[in-house]
Formats: C-alpha cells, structure tokens, sequence
C-alpha cells in the first residue's frame, strides 16, 4: 500500500516537472516562501549604545513568506514578510560594552560567567510586513515581476541587567533596562523578482528588494539601589537615525490558477 502512494506521487510529479504547456498570464494566485540574507547601505553600528540592542542588525538572515495575488493580465497585489527571529550579534555586544563601560567608569562589575558585563534578557528579533501593487511580465516558462512595498518595520530592543558596586565604597547596584518594542516606522521598499515555472504549479524565484525607514525612539536604564531598594533613571537611551538596506533571497512558490468560469 505505502509502495503505491508513493509510486502514485512519484508519478505525479513527473509529469508536473516535464509538462511542455506552461501558460503565460494565468490569473492566479501565488504562495512564496524561502530564505535570504540582507545587509544595510548605511553604517548601523556607531558608539551609540542603543546599536548593541535593536533587533534590527546591520546584516541578518531572513525568512521571506510572501503572497501574490494577479486578478489581471498584468497587474496584481502582494502581501510580503521578512522576519529575522536572531538575537543581537557579538558586534553588538562589543559596542554595548565598550559604551557603557566609558559611562559607567566608576563602577566595578560583577561579570556573567560567559565574560560581559552586561546579561542579555528578552531577546530580540525584528519583523517587517508590506503590501503594494506588482506588475508582471512572463516570457513562456520565465517571469519577471517588479513591485513597491509599502508597510512598517518593528523591532524590539533587548533588555539588560548587569551588577555593580560603586568604586571605593561598599554600595552596590543593579542596573536594568527592560526589552520592549520600537514605534513601527512606515517602510518603502521596490523589489525585482525573476522566477522560473518548472511546472503549471511549481517555480523557483531569485529576488531583490531595498527597504528605507526612519525611526526615532528613545529608553532608559535605571540603577537600584540594592540595599535601600531606591530605585532611579540613570541613563537615557536615544535613537534617531534612518535606515536603508538590501536584501536578496531565493524561494520556491505554488501557482494556484483561478478557476475558470
């Protein structure tokens, strides 16, 4: 029985993959879903200490699940999504140190067994959802489908503790910031997809696609006082700065023709 399944399958699928009448300009609809890397235009990490804590990196891997929707023979809509679900890198964590180290030189930390000063809690990620109009061109089994993303990027920052004790007394601290989410700042982002159809279903696509927002935020660390429990704001965080990137990735998508009436 389970032989003949898969006899059944194989079968199937050869026939898919050789099939000679592959149609141009179905009206149809189609699911992505693949993987890509990106990496920014412009320098993200700085001496600022808030580029040791976004989940939005420099560079990153990306998991890209995408739809795209053609009611017309040229001109569709898609719905698209990069999600990079990674914690901060040791980039980060090098320029984390070495800026809050020089603001908080008067203090004498207790170092986390991997050898920071500062422990990493809620870590982050960073997600981004756009929608827009795409237009299509396709030349027998070849396509080529160009699109402008409008949307929002949302990222969280990572949250920190670290253990200190005030230098030449015997007072110690503990010095946090809590993880939370950015403001969701509206995102551009033009893309390029080429694809090959080595079926009536199945392709597989390279893509290209930049992204520009701007994003201004700001957040705090508080020192507590751990013998009296007094807790206060020790350090204002501030982000401003615009962002663009590339990214680039592969995928394979699913055709699903309209039926016809």
């Amino acid at each position: 029985m389970r032989s003949t399944f898969f006899t059944v399958v194989a079968v199937f699928c050869f026939f898919e993959l050789f099939s000679q009448s592959v149609p141009t300009y179905q009206k149809l609809m189609s699911l992505g879903g693949g993987g890509g890397y990106n990496f920014s235009l412009k320098n993200y990490i700085t001496r600022n200490p808030m580029d040791g804590l976004l989940g939005y990196r420099d560079h990153y891997g990306a998991i890209n699940p995408s739809i795209y929707v053609f009611p017309a023979k040229r001109w569709g809509l898609m719905i698209a999504f990069n999600i990079d679900p990674v914690s901060v890198n040791e980039q980060q964590v090098n320029v984390l140190n070495q800026s809050l180290e020089a603001y908080y030189s008067d203090f004498e930390f207790e170092r986390p067994a991997y050898g920071h000063n500062w422990d990493f809690v809620d870590d982050p990620g960073s997600f981004r959802a756009l929608a827009g109009p795409v237009y299509r061109f396709e030349n027998k089994r070849w396509f080529f489908w160009g699109s402008l993303g409008l949307g929002v990027t949302s990222f969280n920052t990572a949250g920190l503790h670290a253990a200190a004790r005030k230098q030449q007394t015997n007072t110690y601290y503990s010095i946090t910031k809590k993880g939370k989410s950015s403001p969701a700042p509206f995102t551009v982002s033009p893309g390029m997809l080429a694809g090959y159809r080595i079926s009536r279903r199945i392709a597989v696509t390279i893509s290209t696609r930049a992204a520009y927002f701007k994003t201004d935020f700001s957040q705090t660390v508080f020192r507590t006082n751990r013998y009296t429990g007094v807790t206060e704001e020790d350090l204002a965080l501030h982000f401003d700065r615009s962002s663009l990137n590339l990214g680039a990735d592969a995928s394979f998508f699913i055709m699903i023709p309209f039926p016809k009436k």
